[in-house]
């Protein structure tokens, strides 16, 4: 998470900025499991300062894989993990409040799953911040991903 949070910083100029993302995976076979990390996904690059419009990040659909008999290998998603971009490039009349947006949340809470954002501590920033202010993760009140039932069920996310 810290070094797609970096990444983002580094990826802010004066002429564009975006979010990125990855899916966070339960890897299960006979022997246990591990949490792994999906691809880092990027959201369209955005020069605009206007409240709103951070770079618009669609989240692609994440990698399943349903075991065929016991003991083979399954991945499913079991929660997802965000930045918000900076606005040290934009005016200092602009601001954004710092948290999740509406949107974040409803598709956590449309798909039941934990939602873990990087973005700045501070209630809102404004434009000309320093890139390097104090930022934090948080996370959605979604403690975990719905336990399946059937391995179909992985397909629900």
């Amino acid at each position: 998470m810290e070094e797609v949070w970096y990444e983002t910083l580094l990826l802010t100029s004066k002429d564009s900025r975006c979010e990125e993302a990855f899916w966070i995976y339960s890897l299960l076979d006979g022997e246990g499991y591990e949490i792994v990390k999906g691809e880092t996904e990027y959201g369209n690059s955005n020069s605009s300062c206007e409240t709103g419009s951070n770079s618009s990040l669609n989240p692609s659909n994440p990698e399943i894989i349903v075991p065929k008999s016991l003991g083979e290998k399954s991945k499913f998603p079991i929660a997802y993990f965000h930045t918000h971009t900076p606005m040290t490039y934009c005016p200092p009349e602009k601001k954004r409040d710092t948290g999740f947006s509406s949107g974040d949340l409803s598709f956590g809470d449309r798909h039941e799953l934990p939602l873990f954002l990087y973005d700045y501590s501070a209630i809102y920033i404004e434009g000309g911040h320093d890139l390097y202010d104090p930022a934090t993760i948080s996370h959605n009140t979604i403690e975990r991903r719905k336990t399946p039932k059937t391995w179909n069920d992985l397909y629900s996310y």
